[in-house]
């Protein structure tokens, strides 16, 4: 035992006093009673009790000396110094990419041998041993903290799924090394992997022992592991495509190769292939066709193995491809009659990039104008449905009362155009001084609409910018003007289709790997909503931040649907990984970075001034309770008592 503050001691001093009370004599009372008969039955129980009294007396010195003794050395801040045993501390790292769902030949997958092999490390770890688990999937997460919980280790391990993408087990090793941290025994990461994954890095400098495990058996297997589209041509209204398929086999197999058109209603067959695939890579360069306008949202491709044999790995028999828009713009002229504007049309048509079609505005095609998206621009030229349409849309001298959203007012006759917007892109180069329309209706703006050309009756052309699309409106007729005879006519044609399709452009949706982050442009809207179709059941509400919104929960290979608030939208997601595909077991980068020898301990404390004081503290009420008075039964009844002091 060690002495913290020495001067507590001093409080010994106090037993000097405390004896000179004890060897003080009580000083006699001189009192008259009228008989004497009572006190002899108290001379003769103190001449009993006198052996008893005298040792009470000394007691109570001794256990008052004892106490004051007691306060003394808690005053000086006793402690007893031991040794703290190290605590020893595994971090289990086990890999969940798509390779761990392949088939084992012993049954089961591969991550069921990864759970067994992690339940073995975790046995062996012992009971004292802390124990953290980290899941290295598409990216690594901590599943469960640094914890002696062995029931909440095993929940954890149960509950780890395959995921559908693949991973770098380098980027779970720092995740891992942070887990070690405050362990002042032995620390090791070991890491359970069936050697597919990628690791560029994996354990350098790490400070710690690490372990690889290898689990999985050989299995043959064959997959999709590249798929892109690109356009050919066109000719006579039908779109050429060429289809580049990337396959890898384990082994040398017999394979079907199947191109199919997926649609919200369906799948139709668009190319099949059947070949003899060597072991390793193998590609093909197929050629589709699809109608000019007919084209599907997404281009599936499926393997299957034709000689019967079980296929190692099911997440990458099939991949999904978005189909690119044509290279030419498509631009749909709505008219009241058939014939319509000539100056539109010939002005469109000049444009080698455009592909124009022209289409009777009839109550149903106004009707569907306002549900469906047209991916491409609609021009409606006199005649316009009341809402807004969906996707990029340019409204020229409508006649009601409201056109797309817009709110239309009189025509107000002899108005004349004054300018053009310098700096939006949809006016540039587009002169207007010298244009004269024999009338302009006054349009109601809103906030964030922007005028395009101004007049003297108000905004002569307005733009208006939503989530939804683009709507351009022109409040005069064109053809009641002298417009389609300058050269701004054409600049503003072309300007209308370049923006829509710089818009379509950058708000499409490319992403078809899983594990990829996909960024999704949004405007106007608050929150994004994601739905997986294939398989269904998952639904995604993602926020929508600067303009756009991130989903990272992409760790499952099928189709998903998006809504944008621009009509229905697909997005498919495949493994298209080589190296998940190959189920081979790799010769991963890595080497075992043994640090120093662990702690053999830490010095601790205890101290022991409490336990002292409680002590003091029983002997004061010991000697309170010894010192109670007694009562002694005489003749003349009970006579209480105090014990005799010395020289009492």
């Amino acid at each position: 035992m060690e002495i913290l503050t020495p001067w507590g001691l001093a409080a010994l001093g106090l037993l000097a006093p405390l004896v000179a009370l004890y060897l003080l004599k009580r000083r006699r009372v001189r009192q008259e009673v009228p008989s004497l008969r009572p006190w002899r039955a108290v001379a003769l129980a103190r001449e009993r009790h006198a052996g008893l009294q005298r040792l009470r007396s000394r007691l109570s010195l001794w256990l008052h000396a004892l106490a004051v003794a007691l306060v003394a050395l808690a005053l000086a801040g006793p402690f007893r110094r031991s040794r703290v045993e190290p605590s020893s501390r595994l971090v289990l790292v086990v890999d969940t990419t798509a390779s761990l769902g392949a088939r084992d030949p012993r049954g089961g997958t591969r991550l069921d041998r990864a759970k067994e092999a992690a339940l073995a490390a975790l046995e062996a770890q012992g009971p004292r041993g802390e124990v953290a688990l980290v899941e290295a999937g598409c990216a690594p997460a901590v599943r469960v903290p640094p914890t002696r919980d062995r029931v909440a280790l095993r929940r954890a391990l149960h509950a780890l799924r395959p995921r559908g993408c693949g991973g770098d087990l380098a980027a779970a090793l720092p995740v891992a090394a942070d887990r070690l941290r405050g362990a002042s025994g032995s620390r090791r990461v070991v890491v359970i992997t069936d050697g597919t994954t990628r690791a560029e890095r994996l354990g350098e400098d790490l400070p710690a022992v690490v372990e690889l495990r290898y689990v999985g058996a050989p299995t043959d297997n064959v997959g999709v592991t590249g798929l892109s589209l690109r356009e050919d041509g066109e000719d006579a209204g039908v779109r050429r495509y060429a289809v580049f398929v990337g396959l890898w086999a384990t082994a040398p197999c017999a394979a079907a190769l199947r191109l199919e058109a997926w649609t919200p209603r369906g799948t139709t067959l668009v190319a099949l292939r059947r070949a003899r695939l060597s072991a390793g890579r193998a590609s093909f360069t197929l050629p589709v066709t699809f109608p000019e306008g007919g084209a599907p949202a997404l281009l599936r491709a499926t393997v299957a193995r034709e000689d019967g044999a079980p296929d190692g790995l099911s997440e990458d028999d099939r991949a999904w491809a978005p189909v690119p828009p044509s290279a030419r713009l498509p631009v749909r002229v709505v008219t009241p009659r058939p014939g319509g504007s000539p100056w539109v049309l010939r002005a469109l048509r000049a444009d080698p990039g455009v592909s124009a079609e022209e289409v009777q505005g009839t109550p149903a095609v106004l009707q569907a104008s306002t549900m469906e998206v047209f991916n491409g621009l609609t021009v409606f030229h006199g005649i316009a449905p009341e809402a807004a349409v969906p996707g990029e849309a340019l409204f020229l001298g409508p006649s009601g009362a409201r056109a797309g959203g817009f709110v239309l007012g009189l025509p107000v006759r002899g108005a004349r155009l004054t300018d053009a917007s310098p700096t939006d892109p949809r006016a540039r180069f587009v002169p207007v001084g010298d244009v004269h329309p024999l009338a302009v209706r006054s349009v109601t703006a809103e906030p964030g609409d922007v005028t395009l050309v101004g007049s003297t009756a108000g905004p002569a052309a307005l733009a208006r910018d939503t989530t939804r699309g683009s709507s351009t409106l022109v409040a005069f007729d064109p053809d009641r003007s002298d417009w389609p005879l300058r050269a701004s006519w054409v600049l503003f044609l072309r300007n209308a289709v370049e923006h829509a399709r710089a818009s379509l452009t950058a708000s499409g949706l490319d992403a078809t790997r899983t594990g990829s982050v996909v960024r999704m442009p949004a405007l106007g809207v608050e929150r994004v909503t994601v739905t997986a179709l294939d398989p269904p059941g998952r639904r995604w509400s993602l926020p929508v931040q600067q303009g756009a919104a991130t989903w990272v929960e992409t760790d499952a290979t099928g189709v998903y649907r998006v809504d944008r608030g621009r009509g229905e939208e697909h997005l498919g997601l495949g493994l298209l990984d080589a190296t998940e595909s190959a189920l081979g077991r790799a010769s991963l980068p890595w080497r075992g970075a043994v640090v120093a020898e662990p702690s053999r301990g830490a010095q601790g404390t205890t101290e022991l001034g409490w336990l002292l004081a409680l002590a003091a503290l029983a002997l004061v009420v010991t000697e309170w309770l010894l010192a109670r008075p007694m009562r002694v039964r005489g003749s003349a009844g009970s006579v209480p008592t105090t014990p005799l002091r010395d020289g009492a």
